[in-house]
């Protein structure tokens, strides 16, 4: 692996060497059970919700001028860097884009003058398109339909912007979902 972009500075800003440690391909399902008194077993909700995907990166990196005191001063400057939520995105999937932020404490292990840590990105289930898809259609009659094909591999929530441009109000819009079941 490459490398990767936080909070939109690339890990090579910092001479970083990266290791990928864990990127599940799919987030741990949330189940919901409820135990009702007086029956047996569970029940399980139907809903199918996932939890936030922890994403672990291991990366190694030195001091400018190969010294104890510069590698201090490195992490310092990398903890700066990491201890703000934002985008995550990695060298490999240049297109997709994790909201996420370090959550777990960041301990480093010290040789001499380089310097390696373990980092948790606490992330949101799904990777989300850098390339959103913008529709523009002039609507000018009192009904029309405009068709979005939505591209992603997950049922997760979109953005729909509407803007009037017009001098006239807008009523009566009404948004329906063709699934592909």
């Amino acid at each position: 692996m490459s490398g990767f972009r936080f909070n939109g500075i690339h890990s090579n800003d910092f001479d970083i060497i990266v290791k990928s440690d864990d990127r599940t391909v799919l987030p741990s399902k949330r189940v919901t059970k409820y135990e009702i008194p007086g029956r047996d077993g569970v029940y399980e909700s139907d809903a199918i919700t996932y939890e936030n995907r922890i994403i672990t990166v291991t990366i190694t990196f030195n001091g400018d001028d190969y010294t104890a005191n510069a590698l201090r001063e490195r992490v310092r400057t990398i903890a700066k860097w990491l201890s703000k939520k934002g985008q995550l995105i990695f060298d490999d999937e240049p297109d997709k884009a994790y909201q996420a932020q370090v959550t777990d404490g960041i301990s480093i292990s010290q040789l001499t003058v380089w310097g390696e840590c373990d980092i948790s990105f606490d992330c949101q289930p799904f990777a989300e398109s850098i390339n959103y898809i913008t529709t523009l259609k002039e609507i000018t009659a009192q009904k029309d339909d405009v068709d979005l094909t939505i591209q992603g591999t997950q049922d997760t929530p979109c953005i729909i912007i509407l803007k009037n441009t017009g001098t006239t109000n807008i009523s009566g819009i009404k948004i329906t979902r063709k699934a592909d079941d």
